[in-house]
């Protein structure tokens, strides 16, 4: 056995929610899986984040049965919130300052890359629509471009966050008859009482500013998902009709920035979607596909999409990542870590 087939690989799929690390080996084998906390910096500060990434690796080498556990070959992270190649280097100058001891290499890139490389390695879109969202087009070349992941204060469109923001605001603002809305508000306003456990509407402030938590609020998004699904609620499915909207948005900003490869191949644009959100499609479908039929930059207009939805973790593709940064590339089984879940000529 050769030395390489010994190194091992971890990637780190990390959300503003949750995160997860992979083992692999050389050959691509899952050696463990365990869940960890947010590892977003921007939310919990620098050094919590990399302290939950030190346990989390020591944890996934010890499900695997390594003890003591052994320096990492390479450490792909894929954070939410780390987007920026400022975050990034200042990231891996931590980890190699602090806990060196951890791993030879790292590679830090945004969470949207992981996705696309656990379903590919031939470019396309991720649209990111959970506790947050983000877009980022990764071309056959290499050449990234993005479209949102800016956070709940200026961005987050389309996300479980802006669900929640926009149902809750929707119950305000007809409370004051600001904009007085089309639809019934009941069902909005007894779900947020039942979900935020208060009788009265002024008793939210304390999760929106006291005790403010992003998750917890973005929570909220499933009593949404119940009164799309199960109550038929006008304002619940015109919510997701706008969720859908705002998404193909995102897609339709990076229309002029794609390569042409990526829109006429067999399938046409493929677009990897992430996070719970998507489990909602087919309330969003309608208002997704008129705005990719109808994109506000006229220079051009897809005529094929397939939405592909990852069936493994996309630690995958942050390992996949790290690795190749270190000089190894990782056989992935790309085919079987995919489900495409809708497709379309426009």
């Amino acid at each position: 056995m050769s030395d390489e087939t010994k190194y091992l690989y971890a990637g780190i799929e990390g959300g503003a929610t949750k995160s997860t690390i992979l083992l692999l080996d050389s050959q691509g084998h899952i050696l463990s899986e365990t869940d960890g906390s947010c590892t977003n910096q921007w939310l919990i500060g620098l050094d919590e984040c990399l302290e939950r990434i030190a346990k989390m690796i020591t944890l996934a080498q010890l499900l695997a049965g390594i003890d003591p556990p052994v320096k990492l070959k390479a450490l792909g992270l894929s954070l939410s919130g780390g987007d920026e190649k400022e975050t990034q280097e200042k990231l891996k100058k931590e980890i190699f300052q602090n806990y060196g001891h951890l791993t030879e290499n790292v590679y830090v890139c945004s969470d949207t890359q992981c996705a696309l490389f656990t379903a590919t390695d031939k470019g396309g879109i991720v649209l990111i629509a959970g506790t947050g969202s983000n877009c980022q087009l990764i071309n056959c070349d290499g050449t990234m471009h993005r479209c949102g992941g800016w956070g709940h204060l200026l961005g987050d469109e389309g996300s479980g966050y802006w669900i929640s923001a926009q149902a809750l605001k929707a119950y305000f603002d007809h409370e004051d008859q600001l904009e007085v809305c089309p639809h019934d508000v009941a069902y909005v306003r007894d779900a947020m009482f039942r979900y935020f456990n208060i009788n009265d509407r002024a008793n939210l402030l304390h999760y929106i500013y006291t005790d403010f938590k992003k998750s917890k609020i973005a929570g909220f998004c499933l009593e949404i998902v119940k009164g799309a699904k199960e109550v038929g609620d006008p304002l619940c499915l015109q919510i997701f009709k706008e969720t859908g909207n705002l998404l193909a948005k995102h897609v339709n900003a990076l229309l002029p920035k794609i390569n042409e490869e990526l829109v006429t191949c067999n399938g046409g644009l493929h677009i990897v979607c992430v996070g719970s959100v998507w489990k909602s499609w087919e309330f969003m479908k309608d208002g997704f596909l008129d705005t990719l039929h109808s994109p506000h930059i006229e220079c051009r207009k897809l005529k094929e999409v397939t939405l592909l939805r990852l069936k493994k973790n996309a630690a995958i593709g942050a390992a996949y990542v790290g690795a190749k940064a270190a000089g190894h590339v990782l056989p992935l089984d790309y085919k079987n870590n995919v489900d495409v879940f809708y497709h379309a000529e426009l």
